[in-house]
């Protein structure tokens, strides 16, 4: 991945500000290594709070902070954000959970069953046996049966944990994933053949005519209401992937529909979808993941559509405000900045890889008026 210097000089962040001024060099390079530092330091206080417990209303702090860091935020901007949490160190439970109790052998059939202490110890003693890259090879496919768990948080820490290629950040999305688990619906037989993705989105918008969904304030019950619907059983059908960028449609299809309904559900289903991207070496053959990730993305829409939910809609401007500007207004936010900077920092990442310039109007949406919360 890239380093914090180059990335910034890709963006087109070459001023001061940003410690990329090639006269003064040294202060420069001091600045760089306070704003790692200071990331690093909050990262661990929020692990260490996190550790006996579960990550609960902290659930953003490590991606929001790994977003401000790439995008060049100060130290100060960083401190600022996680000063309204609690990042004091947890304690552990009094029946005091062991590591132990989670194995190789049996780490699979305890998804979902909280026991989140117990699968930090167990992923972190996993990863001191094998490379980063062997332990996500073989657990990041299972877990891809449950891509939108805890609302795409895990999928989305995931993420940037790899991003910033942090052991230990990698250790705690893995057992934030595992531990809040739940599945998506089985894969319909292949027999009736594979599905483009835009039509398997049409054919459920079309199926659910007489459908009411519960809103019920929760990305995950909203969801779960949909994979719970018997008559959808054989809808679920594999998708189609092209025989290059096996993300690249999925990807487009989520840009298109966030930018129609500007919803806080689309704006979780676009930065899981980059997350993904970043993902892909780790899934082997894709079509299984990419199917169960499209059928959540599917299953989110449907609780969009029904609502009729439009704001946003034909509201993202084409062109004018640079990178650089919107990385600094994103850093300095005080409004929504968790979700703004994700976004925003997501939509930098997909526009430089998919040369989209869709993706910095969206960013620039979402900083003069973030997604409502509903």
């Amino acid at each position: 991945m890239l380093e914090r210097r180059e990335f910034l000089k890709r963006a087109g962040l070459a001023g001061a500000s940003f410690a990329l001024s090639s006269c003064a060099a040294d202060g420069q390079e001091q600045r760089a290594l306070n704003a790692r530092e200071t990331l690093d330091a909050l990262l661990k206080k929020n692990r260490e709070h996190e550790k006996f417990s579960y990550p609960a209303r902290n659930n953003h702090v490590p991606m929001t902070l790994i977003a401000l860091y790439r995008m060049g935020a100060t130290p100060a901007q960083m401190q600022r954000y996680t000063g309204t949490f609690d990042l004091s160190a947890g304690s552990a439970p009094q029946d005091g959970a062991k590591k132990g109790t989670i194995t190789r052998e049996t780490w699979r059939n305890q998804l979902g069953r909280g026991a989140f202490p117990a699968y930090i110890g167990f992923f972190d003693d996993w990863t001191q046996q094998a490379s980063n890259e062997a332990v996500l090879k073989e657990a990041v496919p299972v877990l891809m049966k449950g891509t939108s768990s805890v609302a795409y948080h895990a999928l989305l820490r995931l993420g940037y944990a790899v991003d910033y290629d942090s052991r230990d950040e990698i250790v705690f999305s893995l057992a934030f994933w595992a531990a809040g688990f739940y599945a998506g619906p089985d894969i319909a037989d292949a027999k009736d053949g594979e599905v483009e993705p835009d039509a398997l989105l049409a054919d459920v918008v079309k199926a659910a005519s007489d459908v009411r969904l519960k809103q019920t304030g929760s990305i995950d019950r909203n969801i779960r209401q949909v994979y719970d619907i018997r008559e959808f059983a054989k809808l679920w059908r594999p998708i189609k992937l092209p025989k290059s960028g096996a993300i690249d449609r999925v990807s487009e299809l989520v840009m298109e529909a966030f930018t129609q309904s500007q919803h806080f559900t689309l704006l979780h289903a676009l930065t899981s979808c980059q997350a993904m991207r970043l993902l892909l070496p780790y899934l082997g053959d894709p079509r299984e993941s990419l199917s169960a990730y499209w059928h959540s993305v599917c299953a989110a829409y449907l609780t969009i559509s029904l609502g009729k939910f439009e704001a946003g809609k034909d509201a993202a401007p084409e062109g004018g405000t640079e990178w650089k500007e919107l990385f600094t207004k994103a850093a300095a936010s005080e409004k929504a900045l968790e979700h703004t900077a994700k976004l925003t920092y997501s939509c930098w990442l997909d526009s430089q890889h998919y040369k989209r310039d869709k993706y910095r109007a969206l960013a620039l949406r979402e900083l003069k008026k973030p997604s409502p919360f509903v």
